[in-house]
Formats: C-alpha cells, structure tokens, sequence
C-alpha cells in the first residue's frame, strides 16, 4: 500500500504558508538548513504514523467482519423464530432468501449485494411475529378480519426493521413483497418500478416456495405446475423480467 503522507522541505519560514500546507494533507514541514538528524526522526515518525494508520485500518475491518457475522446470527434467529410459529412453512425464509441470493446472481449482481439481499429476504416475514399462531395456523379460510390481520404483517415487519440502517431497503423487502406488478397487491396497492427491486424478487421467491411445500390449507405443487403458474402471473403479478431470469435460475439449478 502506497502511503500518501508528505513532508515539506522549505526556506520559508511564514506561518501563513505552512498552515496552507497542513491544509492540503501534509504531515510535517522542515525548513532549512537542514539537520540530518531531525530529519531522521521526522521520517522516521511518519512512517510510524502510517504504519499505525494501516494497523487501524485492519482493525476496523475486522471489528466490521465481526459485527455483520453477529448480524447475520441474529437474522438468522429471528428468521427461524419466525418460520417455528408455523410448522408448514418451517425454513421458509431461509429457502425464499437462498432464491433470491441465487437470483441476484443470475441477474449479475456482485457477491456483496447478492448477500445482501440474501439478507434482507430472511427478514420478508418477521412481521408475523405479531400474527397470533391461530390465524397463521387456520386450516380453514380466514374470515374479513383474520384476513386483514394476516395482512398487516408486512407493515409490521417494515416497522421492526425501519431502523437497521446497514442494509438499504430491508423495511422494503418486508413492507412490499405482497404487492403486485399491475398495483393490483398489497398493503398499499403501488406497481412496477414503484416496487422496490428486493421486493419484487422476494415476491416471486416467497410465491413459489409457498406453492411447492404443503401448507395447512392444501398440498404442495410440483415444480412443473409452480413455474406455470408463475409463468401466467408475469406482468401482472410479478416483475416479467425479474421472473424470465428467475425461469432462467430454476431450469439452471
């Protein structure tokens, strides 16, 4: 690593002229004449500075390595904390998430977003933590109010997660995975691009994870019948792009 300190080596002796090279970044400023000696030292000192500088550096990589595997610990609890209330969609999230790491990489994005959104879809339904276990649970159908309850859960996700700020858009994830592409979804009824990008991708992942395992209410689809159902909901219910390479991923797998 190159450093990027610098020393003057100057007849002047005008304040105002080194405080201006302070200023631009340097690290001492020697004036002549010249003592072998103290300029040495002087050296010497700076380098030890960058040196120090360096050491500082790779702490705060690894303290920041550190935090996020402990960030990670904690999605992954709450995750599986999530998926224990219901024992139909037991790994649920950590599935939806490994689809749409998978996809991210598909559509071409680079390893550090690909697990960030990995992330941020483990976390799509920590908001049924405020859901009571009997309607999460319910065989039968859910009455108007059970219905808007069950729905609330994405609103109260995105409220939990509204303050973790290391991973952009992960209240997104949480607030708009149930929303449609025609608009034609939910809790706020938005469309398209509006949609944020995590969303949508968590869209089709939770879509077809939720077809392909046996729910309470009714048996799993094949894997044939899940991609023809997500191939008639393309542009309409889902991102037609997002959903080609999400095709593109399955058939790849």
């Amino acid at each position: 690593m190159a450093s990027n300190s610098h020393c003057f080596l100057t007849s002047e002796e005008d304040p105002a002229f080194e405080k201006e090279c302070f200023a631009m970044g340097d690290e001492d400023f020697v004036t002549k004449p010249i003592v072998p000696e103290v300029l040495a030292a002087r050296i010497g000192r700076i380098i030890e500075n960058e040196d120090f500088r360096r050491y500082l550096e790779r702490k705060v990589k690894e303290k920041q390595r550190e935090v996020e595997t402990m960030a990670l610990q904690a999605i992954r609890t709450i995750a599986n904390t999530i998926d224990a209330k219901d024992p139909y969609t037991n790994g649920h999230s950590e599935r939806v998430a490994n689809y749409v790491g998978n996809l991210a990489r598909q559509m071409g994005y680079d390893s550090t977003q690909c697990e960030d959104f990995h992330r941020i879809a483990l976390l799509h339904d920590v908001g049924k933590i405020a859901i009571p276990e009997v309607v999460l649970n319910k065989e039968s159908t859910l009455n108007s109010d059970e219905y808007v309850l069950m729905k609330s859960h994405t609103i109260r996700g995105a409220e939990i997660l509204k303050d973790i700020k290391s991973l952009p858009d992960i209240e997104k994830g949480a607030l708009y995975h149930h929303e449609n592409y025609d608009g034609s979804g939910c809790p706020y009824g938005i469309g398209g691009e509006d949609i944020s990008l995590v969303a949508r991708m968590i869209a089709l992942a939770d879509s077809y994870d939720a077809m392909t395992t046996d729910r309470c209410y009714r048996k799993d689809l094949s894997r044939e019948a899940a991609c023809l159902e997500i191939q008639k909901g393309l542009g309409s219910k889902y991102d037609p792009d997002i959903g080609s390479e999400f095709m593109k991923m399955l058939k790849s797998s």
